[in-house]
């Protein structure tokens, strides 16, 4: 019987990517809306002991995305000291400023004061989503000053900003 447990929970672990230990972040390059290269590893040290770091990989045609965004902006708005979040785009920069979509979502940040050029990067090439495996957005992860993948959300549905707030608190 105590065999038949461990082959289950080990086929569960295989089969759902959660080995119980934390897989580390990619360190890749995105671009600011500015056209500035980041590096993604030196912004996680940037981050204060016990800080983590929020990262959504999302699209401005991304309906789902669109709804989970202000509820990211509310969870940083709330916990300044505990947590930083970052948006990942996959369009470039001119076509979020020129879009209509792309107007709609610079709109999301200043409806909450926040200045879009603070978290929005492009990630055109999808290299970023494809180094940390996204399949699709939205997509979001938190990630410790360590590097560590602390959680992972594929998909948008109204509890996922509970499961955020859990993540950040740990």
């Amino acid at each position: 019987m105590k065999l038949l447990q461990m082959i289950f929970i080990a086929t569960l672990a295989i089969f759902t990517g959660n080995t119980g230990h934390a897989t580390p972040v990619s360190n890749v390059a995105m671009y600011s809306l500015q056209g500035e290269r980041i590096i993604l590893h030196p912004e996680l040290e940037k981050l204060n002991n016990g800080q983590k770091l929020i990262i959504n990989f999302t699209s401005i045609y991304c309906k789902p995305c669109r709804e989970e965004i202000p509820e990211i902006l509310e969870i940083v708005r709330k916990n300044p000291d505990k947590v930083k979040a970052i948006f990942i785009v996959s369009e470039g920069s001119n076509e979020i400023a020129e879009k209509p979509q792309g107007k709609i979502f610079l709109g999301m940040f200043k409806a909450k004061g926040m200045d879009p050029a603070e978290f929005l990067f492009t990630d055109v090439m999808g290299t970023v989503k494809e180094k940390n495996e996204v399949k699709a957005t939205p997509c979001t992860v938190v990630v410790d000053k360590q590097k560590n993948v602390l959680m992972r959300i594929r998909g948008y549905k109204k509890t996922n900003s509970e499961q955020i707030e859990k993540a950040i608190h740990q």
